[in-house]
């Protein structure tokens, strides 16, 4: 992923580089939650830590909140996924406009967030470790197989809808799922069908950005 996560963050900063002057200004008083060694935030052990926020103001938060909400911004909505990967304490607030994206604004290229929102709920996986490798993300998913079949169905479910509307990155953690026997039958000729379309739709996705 996160090559993909990378790319959307980039735009982000680009896209909010203007304001970055004043929001440091707004933040000087605020006690930022500690940071790991490659930038991996730590979970506030505090209720004081838990109840400062980092990098935005609440109000525009709430901004971003209400547009994914009404029309499914998906700059308010990537605004938020960079929220939250600096308030790593508060990320289960934003599955609900995970779904909002999914389930009401149909934009099914973020069917990966939702199973990572959940996923890492019920099992403390956490995506930031993953760096992209098939091996990162086989010991990522590891875990999928000790979830109760109505919690694992849920998760999968998200995965399934991605990869039947040609999610990009769905395609690729499916493949892993039918590779491995994570969640499903291990099913080798299914995940490589799957790993063809994958690299089909990726290219179909670089040429798309390239011609930007």
């Amino acid at each position: 992923m996160l090559k993909t996560k990378m790319l959307l963050f980039s735009f982000i900063i680009f896209m909010i580089g203007c304001q970055k002057n004043q929001t440091t200004k707004n933040n000087e008083n605020t006690n930022i939650i500690n940071i790991k060694p490659g930038g991996v935030p730590v979970i506030a052990k505090t209720k004081a830590e838990f109840k400062k926020s980092s990098y935005f103001k609440e109000d525009r938060v709430k901004d971003d909140k209400y547009y994914v909400m009404q029309n499914g911004n998906e700059v308010s909505y990537n605004e938020l996924l960079l929220y939250y990967d600096y308030n790593i304490s508060k990320r289960h607030e934003l599955l609900p406009y995970t779904l909002f994206m999914i389930e009401k604004h149909k934009k099914y290229n973020y069917c990966t967030n939702a199973f990572e929102n959940l996923y890492e709920f019920y099992t403390d996986q956490d995506i930031h470790y993953c760096d992209g490798t098939d091996a990162s993300y086989i010991q990522y998913f590891k875990k999928i197989n000790t979830l109760e079949p109505r919690v694992r169905n849920y998760c999968l479910s998200f995965i399934e809808l991605g990869s039947k509307n040609e999610d990009t990155l769905s395609l690729k953690f499916l493949e892993i799922f039918y590779r491995y026997g994570f969640g499903f039958n291990k099913d080798t000729q299914k995940a490589d069908s799957l790993k063809l379309a994958y690299q089909k739709k990726s290219e179909i996705d670089f040429n798309k950005y390239r011609k930007k």
